[in-house]
């Protein structure tokens, strides 16, 4: 893990943007669309936020799995998880 100023610092800047593996947090990048009402709220695990201003507030959540015949596995319980944020997108 990196460090700026004697602190602990979990995110790394690249090229491609701003990346952490394995971070802990969930809903702290919000990704505003163009010209819209809402936001989804991503963040360091594969879980989503729906957020709609008109509604009052968030609306849903979104989280994902991969599944096979006999069994499933959620991504947000995977060994190892690559975040990068990219200004506006998440990869």
């Amino acid at each position: 893990m990196k460090s700026y100023k004697g602190k602990a610092v979990p995110y790394e800047l690249t090229d491609e943007g701003v990346r952490i593996v394995n971070g802990p947090s969930v809903f702290n990048r919000p990704l505003y669309g163009t010209n819209a009402p809402g936001m989804l709220h991503a963040g360091d695990k594969p879980f989503l936020a729906f957020d709609l201003h008109y509604t009052g507030g968030k609306v849903g959540n979104a989280l994902f799995a991969v599944l096979g015949r006999k069994s499933g596995k959620w991504l947000h319980d995977a060994r190892q998880i690559e975040f990068t944020y990219i200004p506006g997108r998440c990869r």
